[in-house]
């Protein structure tokens, strides 16, 4: 009997000190969590929904963790099948790059400067036309009085006229007038010269046709309708030189064929209506110039 209390004191001295080891152990436990006591311990516990609501947050917070996890393992799997770039090659092809746009960025340079003097270029030459507005005016009306008289000026009705066939067109204009007076009457007033439209030189020479209403090429004319033109149209050169002239008379003139050689079915016609105008005398026909008499002569050219 005393055996047996002798180990049940001895088991109840080991359990005290346990309790006081425990005690001791969640004493030290409730310390590094700022709680003095048991009964702070026991104050500090949640109640049931707090509990509860933790749990709640506790899991969702896992299944979160999943999820994240999950997803890093899915961007790992794709991160592992792109290829790798060759650094050395793009470092390569960057030196490269940038060696070729040396040039470029050179020429961009010098682009930039002949820019700049350009607009200061561009600055003086505004400031030297403003001051000196009134010879650029004169030197662009000679440029164009220039080209006017030489036939060139484009957009010009006169574009392939120069000034000295134009001032040439206008004589021969008083001269058809002239010699109209008399080819009307030769021929009956059938005919009339004018002067045929603009081309190269601008010197060619119509006849209107009274019967046709439609002026027709010199070349078309009759032997005998080409030598009464020719004199006609000498006579009137004549007149006008004897009027421009200090009105000096031709007392005699010498054709020779003329727009076209003379016929003989007109020839003796044409020669009988100039005996019978002021001239004393005219001579058609091919005497050698030895045989001829000195005086005043007017040569058309032949057809």
């Amino acid at each position: 009997m005393e055996t047996r209390l002798q180990s049940v004191k001895e088991q109840s001295k080991k359990a005290s000190q346990t309790a006081e080891a425990a005690q001791k152990a969640l004493t030290e436990v409730l310390a590094q969590f700022g709680l003095q006591d048991g009964a702070a311990f026991r104050a500090a516990l949640w109640d049931e929904e707090k509990q509860q609501s933790e749990a709640n947050e506790l899991n969702q917070w896992e299944k979160d963790l999943h999820a994240a996890k999950a997803l890093a393992e899915d961007k790992k799997k794709a991160a592992a099948q792109i290829k790798t770039p060759d650094v050395d090659a793009l470092t390569a092809a960057l030196g490269e790059a940038t060696e070729s746009f040396k040039p470029v960025e050179a020429a961009w340079t010098a682009a930039n400067t002949a820019a700049s003097n350009v607009h200061k270029l561009s600055k003086e030459f505004a400031t030297w036309r403003e001051e000196n507005g009134p010879l650029v005016a004169r030197k662009q009306m000679l440029d164009t009085l220039d080209k006017l008289t030489r036939g060139v000026l484009p957009g010009s009705v006169a574009a392939k006229l120069s000034f000295r066939n134009w001032m040439l067109r206008q004589f021969l204009h008083e001269v058809l007038e002239t010699a109209n007076a008399r080819l009307r009457q030769m021929t009956g007033w059938r005919y009339s010269f004018q002067l045929a439209p603009l081309a190269d030189g601008g010197l060619d020479i119509d006849v209107f046709d009274e019967h046709t209403g439609q002026p027709r090429g010199v070349d078309s004319l009759s032997g005998g309708e080409g030598f009464m033109a020719s004199m006609a149209l000498a006579l009137g050169l004549a007149d006008l030189v004897t009027q421009n002239f200090g009105q000096r008379q031709l007392d005699t003139i010498f054709i020779d064929e003329g727009l076209r050689q003379s016929g003989p079915g007109n020839a003796g016609d044409g020669h009988g209506r100039t005996r019978r105008s002021s001239r004393r005398r005219a001579h058609c026909g091919h005497d050698h110039p030895r045989q001829r008499p000195a005086a005043a002569s007017v040569a058309t050219p032949r057809s």
